[in-house]
């Protein structure tokens, strides 16, 4: 459905159905994962830098490769813990926020990401 709505609906596909799938377990997925990062995790405001990480990291391996997000965490892992090691982990956001803008202004789809042609 995701390639081709026309197709898939022709072939029988209830198309609306399955995109009303797809969406409802996302989030259902997504809100397992909080409920297992919570009993995992003492709750606690800056949890959220968690979730930064793991933007900053999928945007350095490439949106929409799984690949390119692990390479990116490790590559962001590393650097920033050469950077820690160097400057001091007051600036450990800063590092991490300055390699996301370089790898935007140098290759903005990513580690592992390619160039998809918007269909007209």
């Amino acid at each position: 459905v995701s390639f081709d709505r026309e197709t898939a609906g022709l072939m029988g596909i209830d198309v609306i159905r399955i995109i009303q799938l797809a969406f409802f377990l996302s989030g259902a997925l997504a809100g397992l994962a909080g409920v297992f990062l919570g009993i995992n995790y003492t709750l606690y405001p800056q949890l959220g830098n968690l979730v930064v990480k793991g933007f900053i990291a999928s945007v350095i391996g490439g949106l929409g490769s799984v690949f390119g997000a692990v390479a990116g965490a490790l590559l962001l892992g590393l650097t920033e813990t050469l950077l820690i090691n160097f400057a001091g982990s007051g600036y450990a956001p800063v590092f991490s926020f300055l390699i996301m803008l370089v790898f935007l202004l140098i290759r903005p789809q990513g580690i592992a990401g390619s160039n998809v042609q918007e269909k007209a």
